[in-house]
């Protein structure tokens, strides 16, 4: 709770009450101490609760009768932290009274754009150590001019120990720079004209830099892709108010909401009208109904949307594949050729994250998160299941999407987004990451835990610089689901819960690569209970970064499959992958994400993907728009899909009957929302006799099937989803860790 005004709450509220007695900060917590009648204890914990300071998050208060001390008055007593401190705050989004203050003309920070308070403002970005206080940042390196020195010794100012103030006269400054470093006008005019003549703009965030462009402008848009090498991944836009988020696209209320709170998440939100001209739809999200919206969360994001007309396009400042950049000296170096003016300042970011992104289903309105990162990480847990096994551990992740965990006394912390292992420099952001947290948190490493994979880098990582310290291994879909089963509080559940993880790849337990994975879990004890049928994994990762490959191996056994494949390929590929499958590999797949990519390029959406899970999510849009004409209830007759008495998936009939109506020219939006459908059809079948069902894996970032699982599902079991963790593998090291919390050896798992 530091960092979020919790002890200037604990004054006021003792204030009202007219108590004597102090707050403080300690390793376990918020520590209240007063004089007087126990009664009045339930009162302060039913206010607590109710009145606490927006950002701050309370996992449990407990009141106990201390040995008795007279108190003169109430005051803010010193901070009492052990070595072993662990309390991480994540960012807050600037919050209204602030952005109310800077635009406002009399206020003594008008037009500051790094004005900050209690509740909002950097935290983890700026924190060199722990406790959170001005001098273990990098605020260190501004000293509080008189004004604001008098607000933070205030305790009626809502900017007392405000760790992060500043105002013009002794704060953060900016310096603006073109594309070959040399110095320009601090202007935001010269901002505004260059976005209005196309120009690419850097601007250094509160977790790194972003590239910035005119969202109305196709040559802009263009000129940014060109740049960066992204050929058609969706851009998310920034927009400065409801108003022109209104106009873009539909929202409820809730989405809203959480755009506008201390998180300020980018949120996934349907296109209203494409024709309006507000932007350059085509350009920004090729061939989407959806669009990636956001609001500023700095002061200064806030200041450029302000000032300028049209909305925003805002993207980490990066080259596709590679981490934000966050260091001025690097970006300078690096991508000088992507920007045309850089806006930086002399507040140094010590640990870089991208914006979250999240998006809700549509018509059962699931929170589905996509990236958890600014706002959101680190996440904290204090969980009794902790207590059990007082070693200290780090979970490594998975190789895509990556995060790791660590625990802490009764302490689990889940670092933010740390992006895909494949290139040198997300390698490297992975080891300083680590190595930061671990030195925030006084972790001494006792026990590794890690995927089965033995090709993941991270596993590389723990084999070479934590060699001597003992390893835990989980098969990768089996973390999935611990991590949907910790989330729920279910590790101790006596009832049996089936569990359904889907995804793109994962090391199996037979050497095979699963993704089609049926589990049950019970006292402790997880066993894999079905799986779909293995098909040809063929060419690795080009499987998914090409769906016809995946439609080649899924549907080349039936002749009307190949007469509709081959055409997808030259005849010298042609002859290359057909002696490839008369000759396949040992290595088969039962992957979810592959049918998907083989159902999306079967019925000509997507071919070869230009960004990883495109074809998923056209196939996901083509049934969605079915559904949005007809209902949830439009399909009645789903394909069949047989069940072995060893509970193997058969895809024989779904392969036929697919390829049958393709060729028959059935409507290929009803061929996609019935292959969804029957999706949870089988998913309903596999769970008979169950009471409870846990959903994870990639696939669930699927809102279609997410709604189609609800409104079928809902009424004969109970439903669990990822909640404050994503779905996708970012989830992975939150379910290996709460394996390794839950079991002494890997053996007590079958």
């Amino acid at each position: 709770m530091q960092g979020v005004g919790f002890r200037p709450f604990i004054y006021r509220l003792a204030q009202k009450y007219n108590l004597q007695g102090e707050v403080s900060n300690g390793t376990g917590g918020v520590y209240f101490y007063f004089n007087g009648d126990p009664s009045i204890a339930s009162t302060l914990v039913d206010e607590i609760n109710t009145c606490k300071p927006a950002n701050a998050i309370i996992t449990s208060i407990e009141t106990t009768a201390v040995v008795d001390k007279v108190y003169a008055d109430f005051d803010i007593a010193n901070s009492h932290f052990e070595k072993d401190h662990t309390a991480i705050c994540p960012d807050f989004a600037i919050c209204k009274e602030c952005k109310d203050e800077m635009m406002s003309s009399t206020n003594r920070r008008y037009m500051y754009p790094f004005i900050t308070c209690t509740q909002c403002g950097p935290r983890l970005s700026i924190i060199q150590r722990l406790p959170y206080d001005r001098d273990n940042t990098s605020m260190i390196d501004f000293e509080m001019c008189s004004e604001c020195l008098s607000e933070y010794s205030d305790i009626d100012d809502r900017r007392y120990y405000s760790q992060t103030n500043s105002c013009p006269t002794c704060g953060v400054q900016i310096t603006l720079q073109n594309g070959n470093g040399e110095p320009l006008q601090n202007d935001m005019n010269t901002i505004l004209e260059a976005l209005r003549r196309g120009e690419i703009i850097a601007v250094k965030g509160i977790g790194g830099y972003l590239f910035l462009c005119d969202a109305s402008l196709p040559s802009a848009i263009q000129l940014l892709r060109d740049r960066k090498h992204r050929k058609a991944k969706p851009f998310a836009i920034m927009v400065k108010n409801e108003v022109v988020l209104h106009q873009l696209v539909q929202y409820e209320d809730h989405q809203y909401q959480v755009m506008a709170s201390s998180v300020a998440p980018i949120v996934i939100c349907r296109i209203k009208d494409k024709k309006n001209g507000l932007i350059h739809y085509d350009g920004i999200a090729p061939d989407l109904d959806y669009l990636g919206v956001m609001f500023p969360n700095t002061g200064l994001l806030v200041l450029l949307s302000e000032s300028y007309p049209n909305p925003l396009i805002c993207t980490s400042a990066n080259m596709s594949g590679s981490p934000i950049y966050y260091k001025e000296e690097e970006i300078k170096s690096d991508l000088s050729h992507i920007y045309d003016i850089l806006l930086s300042h002399n507040r140094s970011i010590i640990m870089p994250q991208d914006d979250s992104v999240m998006k809700f289903s549509h018509f059962y309105q699931q929170k589905i998160l996509l990236r958890r990162s600014r706002g959101l990480a680190p996440n904290v847990w204090t969980d009794s299941q902790m207590s059990r096994q007082q070693i200290e551990r780090l979970a490594l992740g998975a190789d895509l999407k990556n995060t790791f965990a660590l625990t802490k006394n009764d302490n689990l912390y889940l670092s933010q987004y740390l992006g895909d292992q494949s290139s040198y420099e997300t390698q490297q952001a992975y080891i300083n990451t680590l190595h930061h947290y671990t030195r925030l948190v006084s972790t001494e490493i006792q026990e590794k835990v890690m995927d089965a994979n033995p090709m993941y880098f991270v596993n590389a990582i723990a084999n070479d610089k934590l060699s001597d310290i003992s390893a835990t291994k989980i098969q990768h879909h089996k973390a999935h689901f611990y991590s949907v089963l910790f989330e729920h509080g279910l590790i101790d559940s006596k009832q049996q819960i089936l569990g359904v993880v889907w995804d793109g790849v994962g090391y199996g337990d037979d050497n095979q690569i699963w993704g089609g994975e049926f589990f049950e879990y019970s006292d402790m004890t997880m066993n894999r209970v079905g799986h779909f049928e293995y098909f040809n994994y063929l060419l690795g990762d080009a499987m998914s970064l090409q769906p016809r490959i995946a439609a080649l191996a899924f549907f080349h056994d039936y002749q009307n499959g190949q007469s509709l494949i081959s055409k997808k390929f030259s005849d010298k590929e042609w002859q290359y992958y057909t002696k490839l499958l008369a000759n396949p590999s040992n290595v088969k797949t039962c992957s979810v994400g592959r049918i998907f990519d083989a159902i999306a390029s079967i019925l000509d959406i997507v071919n070869t993907n230009d960004y990883e899970g495109q074809a998923a999510m056209m196939l996901e849009q083509l049934a969605m728009n079915f559904y949005l004409i007809n209902g949830l209830d439009a399909i009645k007759k789903s394909y069949l899909i047989g069940i072995s008495k060893d509970n193997v998936v058969s895809l024989q009939k779904l392969k036929q009957d697919v390829l049958s109506e393709v060729a028959a020219g059935i409507d290929k939006a009803y061929i996609a929302a019935k292959f969804h459908y029957s999706l949870v059809v089988l998913i309903d079948r596999m769970a008979e006799g169950y009471d409870h069902v846990a959903m994870s894996g990639g696939v669930f970032q699927n809102g279609l099937l997410v709604d189609l699982a609800i409104h079928h599902l809902s009424g004969k079991q109970t439903l669990y989803f990822n909640k404050s963790v994503s779905p996708n593998d970012e989830n992975i090291a939150l379910g290996q860790m709460a394996y390794s919390l839950t079991f002494k050896n890997q053996q007590q798992c079958a």
